[in-house]
């Protein structure tokens, strides 16, 4: 399950787009929230790798700006912007931008997962929940960008 929260609404409709980001069109800020399926039987295993990767489709420009991965709290459908999840803990930022034109065209922005995911793993959690976010640190704001995530990989 993937839930984007813009300006209070919710738009888990279903969409395999995620939006992070200050978009200028809309004057709105987006973050996306992502339910991963753990395996709660692989408690006790050592996690050597894990990642997660999202394919950037689109960026507001070539210059790349950060884009931080977090754990979170649990969503549901009644996640928006007001009633989003705790901020747990950054697991990394990754500077990219990938879709704008020819010169930086579509790619996959890599997380490492490791640590998060063997706390998964040592907790015998059955999901864990993460986040996409930009920064809003910046002046002028971060601009929007979207990604299509996929799996996570793991290696135990």
């Amino acid at each position: 399950m993937s839930t984007r929260a813009t300006s209070g609404t919710n738009f888990n409709d279903g969409t395999d787009t995620a939006r992070v980001g200050y978009e200028s069109v809309t004057g709105g800020f987006s973050r996306s929230f992502f339910t991963v399926d753990w395996e709660p039987s692989m408690k006790g295993a050592r996690v050597t790798e894990a990642y997660f990767y999202a394919l950037e489709t689109y960026s507001w420009s070539c210059t790349p700006k950060p884009v931080e991965l977090w754990l979170t709290g649990a969503i549901s459908s009644g996640t928006t912007w007001n009633t989003r999840p705790a901020w747990s803990g950054k697991i990394e930022s990754v500077d990219a931008a990938h879709g704008y034109s020819s010169s930086c065209p579509d790619d996959y922005v890599r997380f490492t997962t490791t640590a998060t995911a063997q706390t998964a793993t040592d907790h015998g959690w059955p999901t864990a929940t993460l986040g996409m976010r930009a920064p809003r640190t910046r002046s002028p704001p971060i601009p929007g960008r979207s990604s299509r995530p996929t799996a996570p990989t793991r290696r135990t």
